[in-house]
């Protein structure tokens, strides 16, 4: 009997689990295929301050299950934002937390955005994205959910990272308790921002009347003492850039700005036409490095043509629009001046943008996040109005995939129009440089270029070839010959040549030899990067036949003429790294080089190789031929490349105060 009655107290318990767990689930349902964020305010009031907190609770419910965070802090955040309706919000956990899992950031601070002043909801995505692709080592996290504020469905949001110093986010050392002993070393880290909207609690005006926000350290943490050295950087910086060596990489601006960072933030906010490109601009200081670091993107709502006080920004670039106003004004119109600017964002944009590189990978983030979020914006659009103007959008329509279909017309437009103004600034120059190779590339096809029919023979017809990235028999090195060049096949290592008497030439590739004039070239300016190759000895144009884009069309030679500005005659040079054999660290011995690059194809490891590692404190990074980082590691460590496919890749790093890179092909 007694056992009887265990077994029902058993059961009763277990139906009384049940239903609370029933009870719960209703309370707490997933609403569709993404998380629910559930936020429950301990007082039950709504969140009415930006400054003071509010404790709650967080349910956080997916596929997998719900998760309990208690005594979290809530309040709002943003400027302009907060001011609408759909309300972004800063949560701050009691301990830090993976509030996104694995390969996120441990940490208290997170962002939760609304993203209500536009209507696809992943703008701020969408940017966030585009940064990664041009390199800028912090991109922030990006997941987005429903979310419910004390029982109320507020819409599609996203969880962000809080812009802080930390790791999985702006990953440098931080200075983060005060300092009292004079020599601790304070030249890093600082998290600063050209900001439009900057209070008196602790930023600096610069020497050219620039805005400095401090972030980090922060107001309590940092003394005179820190203050005083990071205005004097700026100052440093600004000197350099207004002196008249500034174009020069070791006395100029160069020596206290990283150009990588600086070309990705600029070139992702051209992509996504922010509107704040001058407003407010996020860059920091690394400790014992004198440059300036750029980044991470923030604040796209307004971004890839939502804009419309300033109208359709589809042929337009933000560099060019009149914001009014200095900011950073002050320091990037004179950046512009620089030549090397104008090759560099040329160069380093093409390169991803080159065989529809740049379109294709953004034109899958957008049909996948619409796709991910599909249903979870049709909730959204229950309670807010998808066509009526919420704030300063350019283009409004009444279902969400014209909005899809819209911004995937302006970036296959917005991109080629980018890639057309950078060319057109990029100086025909040839500063030959002996770590290039060059592809050959036909402005009316621009992603073809000149190759060899067959590298096998002695002699071969150049030929028009689709672009492939790894491929020696279509780059080219540029022997300077007195005043003219020799093209020699970076495969082959023989000679372009045009020996035709006639009107009409075949263009062949023959053994060299710097004493025939057939094969000498002279390179004829079109304005911006275009050129014409014209042969010595004929006069002749190398042209691609008919301006047909197949591979294998064939190469002519035709006498000059009025025809020389037409796409089929004109020809820009996109510079290559040469492939170097990387030296073993014997050699490196025996040479006497203070470090040097390894890699181990046993081992499949790459790492440094040096006297002392300890004194490598430098980080590397590895990146592929679309600019994309792929790792980092230490340069007293190793890094894994077996995680790699076959194939040619870049290693980047920074070492006394210069910037380096090599290519490395694994094989």
């Amino acid at each position: 009997m007694k056992h009887l009655k265990f077994i029902v107290l058993i059961a009763c318990l277990f139906a009384l689990h049940m239903q609370a767990a029933e009870s719960f689930l209703n309370k707490y349902p997933q609403l569709t295929n993404i998380q629910t964020m559930y936020i429950e305010t301990f007082d039950g009031g709504d969140i009415t301050s930006k400054d003071v907190y509010k404790l709650c609770r967080i349910y956080l419910v997916s596929d997998t299950g719900t998760i309990k965070f208690d005594s979290v802090s809530i309040r709002g955040r943003g400027n302009a934002s907060w001011d609408f309706p759909k309300k972004p919000y800063r949560i701050k956990f009691q301990n830090k937390v993976k509030l996104l899992g694995k390969g996120f950031a441990n940490a208290k601070n997170w962002v939760l955005l609304s993203n209500g002043l536009e209507k696809l909801l992943f703008r701020n995505g969408l940017i966030q994205y585009v940064g990664g692709l041009f390199g800028l080592p912090f991109t922030p996290a990006c997941r987005f959910i429903d979310f419910y504020l004390n029982g109320n469905y507020r819409g599609t949001y996203q969880i962000t990272d809080q812009v802080e110093i930390r790791k999985k986010r702006i990953d440098i050392d931080e200075q983060d308790t005060v300092v009292t002993n004079p020599n601790t070393d304070i030249s890093g880290g600082y998290f600063l921002e050209v900001d439009g909207y900057t209070d008196a609690e602790n930023y600096f005006q610069s020497s050219l009347g620039t805005n400095i926000r401090i972030h980090s350290p922060e107001p309590g943490i940092a003394n005179s003492k820190q203050l005083a050295y990071i205005k004097d950087h700026v100052n440093k910086f600004e000197a350099a850039l207004e002196s008249s060596n500034y174009t020069d990489p070791n006395k100029g601006y160069k020596q206290y700005m990283d150009t990588t960072t600086f070309l990705g933030w600029y070139l992702s906010s051209e992509v996504g036409t922010n509107g704040d490109i001058f407003w407010s601009i996020y860059f920091y200081k690394k400790k014992a490095d004198d440059h300036l670091y750029f980044g991470p993107l923030w604040d796209f709502d307004l971004g890839f043509n939502n804009d419309n006080r300033r109208g359709d920004l589809t042929y337009k670039l933000m560099a060019n629009v009149n914001f009014g106003g200095g900011y950073f004004r002050n320091w990037f119109d004179r950046i512009a001046t620089d030549p090397w600017f104008k090759e560099a964002t040329y160069r380093h944009f093409h390169a991803l943008y080159a065989n529809g590189r740049l379109d294709s990978l953004m034109l899958h983030y957008v049909d996948s996040v619409s796709t991910q979020i599909d249903a979870s914006q049709k909730q959204n659009y229950k309670i807010w109005s998808i066509s009526a103007q919420t704030h300063l959008e350019t283009h409004l329509f009444s279902t969400y995939s014209e909005y899809v279909n819209d911004i995937k017309s302006y970036i296959v437009e917005h991109n080629k129009y980018m890639d057309d103004q950078f060319a057109m600034r990029c100086p025909m120059s040839f500063k030959v440089d002996d770590q290039y190779y060059y592809r050959i590339v036909n402005k009316g096809c621009s992603s073809y270029l000149i190759g060899l029919t067959d590298s096998t023979t002695n002699m071969t017809n150049a030929c028009l070839r689709g672009e492939k990235d790894t491929q020696l028999a279509q780059q080219w090195v540029f022997k300077p010959v007195g005043g003219n060049y020799m093209l020699l096949n970076a495969r082959t290592g023989k000679a372009i040549t045009d020996a035709g008497t006639t009107s009409k030439s075949t263009i062949t590739v023959e053994p060299a030899d710097s004493t025939k004039q057939s094969q000498l070239w002279q390179l004829i300016s079109r304005g911006g990067k275009y050129f014409n190759i014209k042969n010595v000895f004929n006069g002749h144009i190398i042209t691609n036949y008919n301006s047909l884009c197949y591979e294998l069309n064939s190469i002519n030679g035709y006498a000059s003429s009025n025809m020389d500005l037409n796409d089929n005659r004109m020809w820009f040079a996109v510079p290559v790294l040469k492939i170097e054999k990387i030296p073993s660290a014997i050699s490196l011995a025996q040479a006497g080089i203070e470090y040097g690059l390894d890699y181990n194809p046993q081992s499949k490891q790459l790492h440094f190789v040096a006297a002392n590692l300890s004194e490598l404190v430098f980080k590397a990074s590895i990146y592929n031929l679309n600019g994309i980082c792929l790792g980092t590691f230490r340069a007293d460590d190793a890094f894994d490349a077996s995680i790699l496919p076959n194939g040619t890749y870049i290693v980047s790093w920074q070492f006394a105060g210069k910037s380096h890179s090599t290519k490395f092909l694994k094989n």
